[in-house]
């Protein structure tokens, strides 16, 4: 993870750069880009337990043994996955936190249209969405 931060504007991203060699063949790790993300909600948000919840649960699916092909050691028995799935993993680690350790903020559901804003990409699967939460009950 990398970030520069100054007194009025600071950006955050993955301190490898973007891997052109590799992109969009689904084996880079994005825990530099999700690092960068946990820095950012801590240093320019103030979301110290957002931040420590993203860390967490990215350290939790290294420690159950999972990686990206581009992180995987010769001879470990660690299981290799794509990008996709470790970004799977993650919030799928951060949903099972304790709810003593998710921010009142965000310990009820919301709407999907606010929902949609924080996961562009398929609002009806994000762990925050009305929908999601009914097909878990």
């Amino acid at each position: 993870p990398s970030a520069c931060v100054g007194p009025e504007q600071s950006y955050y991203e993955p301190s490898h750069g973007s891997a052109p060699d590799i992109a969009g063949k689904g084996i880079a790790n994005p825990y530099s880009m999700l690092g960068s993300v946990a820095m950012m909600l801590e240093m320019s948000f103030n979301m110290d337990t957002e931040a420590a919840n993203l860390w967490k649960a990215m350290q939790s699916v290294f420690s159950d043994g999972f990686t990206t092909p581009d992180l995987a050691r010769r001879g470990d028995a660690e299981k290799q996955i794509s990008t996709s799935e470790f970004g799977d993993r993650v919030v799928a680690a951060l949903a099972a936190l304790p709810q003593s350790a998710v921010p009142a903020a965000y310990s009820a559901v919301v709407p999907d249209d606010e929902a949609a804003q924080v996961c562009p990409a398929e609002a009806s699967s994000c762990p925050l969405s009305k929908q999601s939460a009914e097909a878990e009950a």
